[in-house]
């Protein structure tokens, strides 16, 4: 069952910039804004896009490759000390958000979106685990063992033995993509409501 896993995973690895067009259309088509939903999703969604500026600027521009997961060096620092996948914990986020925000049949679609892409990034992180596992190792398997994959511990006794700096410059240059698609989804959701 875990080789199917993975195998899906590694579809999902490079298809992961598209399985959110459905989920962002849907939340287009079927919105229906209320205030405190909009207010609520909005948080969600700039909180989940910060967790992800803060995670690809100590992972770098190697967070955008689609074809094969690898890594140049093991990052354990910034949230990655607390959490192994820090990017997908914010997409969740970012995804939640939207649901919320578009009050697209609240709170099942939220739910359904929530369970597709859990299952979705579950499978995307045991094929990098089993990739970055033969790439580190010892190292990696330590990281395994001290750090949980989804949801963070803000206490852990990690040790990390090359400690990697933020690189705001980075952060943005990765992001520049994954901006503009939140602006232009949002843009879309709130001249919808409000125009139409």
């Amino acid at each position: 069952m875990k080789t199917i896993v993975v195998s899906l995973g590694k579809v999902f690895f490079r298809i992961r910039g598209l399985t959110p067009i459905p989920f962002y259309i849907a939340c287009f088509f079927y919105s229906r804004i209320e205030l405190i939903f909009f207010l609520t999703g909005f948080l969600l969604i700039g909180l989940g896009e910060c967790l992800r500026i803060f995670s690809v600027g100590y992972l770098g521009i190697s967070s955008r490759k689609t074809n094969y997961a690898d890594a140049e060096k093991l990052v354990m620092s910034g949230p990655y000390r607390f959490v192994r996948n820090p990017i997908y914990l914010g997409n969740m986020l970012i995804y939640l958000g939207f649901t919320v925000l578009s009050n697209v049949f609240f709170p099942l679609f939220s739910l359904m979106t929530f369970v597709f892409f859990m299952f979705v990034y579950y499978s995307i992180a045991l094929y990098e685990e089993t990739v970055l596992m033969l790439q580190f190792d010892l190292r990696y398997q330590r990281y395994l063992l001290s750090v949980p994959r989804f949801f963070p511990l803000f206490r852990t006794n990690l040790q990390i033995d090359s400690a990697q700096e933020f690189d705001p410059a980075m952060a943005l240059q990765s992001e520049k993509t994954t901006l503009i698609v939140l602006v232009l989804a949002f843009s879309a959701i709130v001249i919808k409501n409000y125009t139409l």
